[in-house]
């Protein structure tokens, strides 16, 4: 039920039309998305944060999706970002350049810095609209619903709008995202939907049941595999409370800076957003929502934690990065092993 537009899939097929190999070609496609998801964080995080800090942060949540499951069978983790055809990898670069400039928007950074970038958000939003709902529910609602919150608050506090070009940066990228999802209605092609359809039935009631499912879908999100269910849910409770932390510190931070500091509680705000409004779906769609479309949950972690890291100084914060890598390296070595182990069995069996 998507129309590949800026997709791993719409890559390979161009990298496919050079080579002429199916397997090289999807495999560059992922390696470049790969690149593209962390230049696209790494970006977004430069508006505040040092380079330490926000390597810090990926670096966590590449760690936990590791941790999660293998990459082989991690469908609602490292495949849909890193790894096989990583198909929400469009999704999260777009997510992330187009908050990088709505921060930098709402900071009133001179606009002709990031210029280009600005142009591209706007182009991949309409291009991703034309492929599916997706990017309208993790990103364009979200910046929207965000935006409004915000202006809220400034109305209430000076009675005055503070960023006219967030407000109207805000409203390009969602009606963008609109627009291309009317004109994909419009395109003549041949799809074969081969999982759920969406259409629009409109009954409150479901509600009920969508506020404990998407609670279930996030819990899911961030347990561990292959582990006792006591320690997987041990290890969700703790990724909730970092991102509960991490909350409670920006909107500290936020109210202490007289609403100066904005750029903490407007990325957690979008990212959490970009989770919960998965229950307006279920609750007014016949969608069955997966698991696979909480997928803004993973960077939510990562910006939490470097929330948390930047309330610590000196000695306490480097001790905090030395531990991640020791851990990153630790588990790239211990899954690398698993690995070349399954596939020599494999080998073995093959032979016999």
């Amino acid at each position: 039920n998507q129309t590949y537009i800026v997709a791993t899939p719409a890559l390979a097929a161009v990298i496919y039309g050079i080579c002429g190999d199916v397997v090289i070609a999807m495999g560059t496609a992922s390696c470049i998305m790969s690149v593209l998801v962390f230049l696209s964080y790494d970006w977004m995080m430069k508006a505040y944060c040092s380079y330490n800090e926000r390597t810090a942060g990926f670096l966590f949540m590449v760690s936990f999706i590791i941790a999660k499951a293998h990459i082989a069978v991690d469908d609602c983790g490292a495949q849909i970002l890193f790894t096989m055809a990583s198909y929400f990898a469009c999704y999260v670069i777009t997510a992330f350049l187009t908050y990088g400039v709505y921060v930098r928007e709402k900071n009133n950074l001179p606009i002709a810095k990031y210029i280009p970038i600005y142009i591209i958000t706007v182009v991949l939003s309409f291009a991703s609209g034309i492929q599916s709902l997706r990017q309208a529910l993790i990103m364009a609602l979200p910046l929207m619903f965000a935006e409004i919150c915000f202006v809220i608050i400034e109305l209430i506090k000076s009675q005055k709008i503070k960023s006219i070009s967030s407000v109207l940066y805000s409203c390009l990228i969602f009606f963008a995202n609109i627009a291309g999802y009317v004109v994909s209605k419009f395109m003549d092609y041949k799809q074969t939907t081969i999982y759920g359809k969406a259409s629009f039935n409109f009954d409150l009631s479901k509600i009920k049941n969508s506020i404990p499912q998407t609670i279930r879908n996030m819990i899911d999100n961030y347990s561990v595999y292959y582990f006792p269910s006591i320690i997987s849910h041990l290890v969700a409770a703790a990724m909730f409370a970092i991102v509960i932390i991490a909350l409670i510190l920006a909107v500290k931070n936020y109210v202490r800076s007289k609403e100066k500091n904005i750029s903490e509680v407007a990325l957690l705000l979008l990212l959490l957003l970009g989770s919960i409004d998965l229950i307006a779906v279920g609750a007014l769609t016949n969608m069955r929502v997966r698991v696979v479309y909480y997928i803004m949950m993973f960077p939510l972690a990562a910006v939490s934690f470097t929330v948390i890291l930047r309330a610590h100084k000196g000695k306490t914060k480097k001790h905090f990065i030395l531990c991640l890598l020791q851990l990153q390296s630790y588990l790239s070595v211990q899954k690398g092993l698993q690995l070349i182990v399954k596939l020599k069995m494999a080998s073995c069996r093959a032979i016999l």
